[in-house]
């Protein structure tokens, strides 16, 4: 039993500490490669100075449904995060030592410090393979700022609140909240989130969509981030970060539904008016 503790003591030690070779190494295999510019590194300790910053941009690739009656929308994205860590460089060889190297890990995500985040309206999340190598994310590193990006591709269903009282000129507005399960404010911070499009890769606070296949015009908006009481935990504020999505449903759309729901209605109530004109004689 007690060799059992030591075993999986010594697997902790290893896989929190000994993750990257010191960048001070003399060893040239595999170049470029991560290492760690400190001899104490931990994947498990937050970036210095505290607290972090984690920047993130959403790309939105398509708004892929609007399900009224269940009141979720599902959106093909990829999120990025992105961070600076100065404990962490990158040993280069002679022939690119005065290079900006961007570093595609494969089998290394797991030996940096990553920010854990938490999407809290979603229901169901699938995470895509399309990075190759069956990966469902990717990552970089940019030297010589010592910053990491950090992509997944995914489909999200997210929980929507709807209100049709005023269909068919509702207007709906849903939310993509996250958040970073990390730390509190002290330790991790979300700044205001960035959007993006598959025909527009600058970042913006707010974008457009155009759908062939939704019945809605639909607007996208970063908002400010906020500190939130984390109701999981109980304890401690958390930095929070927000999309407000905007759907309105369009032109063709309502003609539609004018057609198809308040031409028949006016039609019988119409109807119903003229029989208070006919007197009961002209009946019998």
């Amino acid at each position: 039993m007690v060799y059992h503790f030591i075993f999986i003591g010594l697997i902790l030690f290893h896989k929190s500490y000994a993750q990257l070779g010191s960048c001070s190494s003399s060893d040239s295999k595999s170049l470029p490669r991560l290492c760690k510019n400190q001899d104490n590194y931990m994947s498990s300790e937050f970036p210095q100075p505290l607290p972090c910053q984690v920047s993130t941009i959403i790309k939105i690739k398509q708004l892929l449904s609007v399900n009224e009656a269940d009141e979720t929308i599902t959106i093909f994205i990829e999120f990025q995060s992105n961070w600076i860590d100065e404990r962490v460089g990158i040993r280069r060889s002679p022939e690119n030592i005065e290079q900006n190297v961007t570093w595609y890990p494969q089998d290394s995500l797991n030996r940096v410090w990553t920010p854990k985040i938490y999407f809290l309206n979603a229901i169901n999340i699938e995470k895509l393979n399309t990075f190759g190598d069956h990966l469902t994310r990717s990552s970089s590193y940019l030297y010589p700022i010592n910053k990491f990006i950090y992509n997944e591709l995914m489909i999200i269903k997210l929980s929507c609140s709807m209100d049709f009282k005023r269909f068919p000129l509702d207007i709906q507005t849903c939310f993509f909240n996250f958040t970073s399960m990390s730390g509190a404010i002290d330790k991790i911070l979300l700044p205001k989130p960035l959007l993006s499009t598959e025909n527009d890769n600058e970042p913006k606070d707010e974008i457009d969509l155009n759908s062939f296949t939704l019945p809605f015009q639909i607007n996208m908006k970063a908002m400010e981030s906020e500190d939130k009481m984390n109701a999981l935990k109980g304890q401690g504020y958390e930095s929070h970060a927000s999309i407000q999505i905007t759907l309105e449903r369009n032109i063709n759309e309502l003609e539609n539904l004018m057609v198809s729901y308040y031409g028949p209605t006016g039609i019988f109530a119409f109807l119903s008016m003229i029989s208070f004109f006919i007197k009961p004689e002209m009946v019998s």
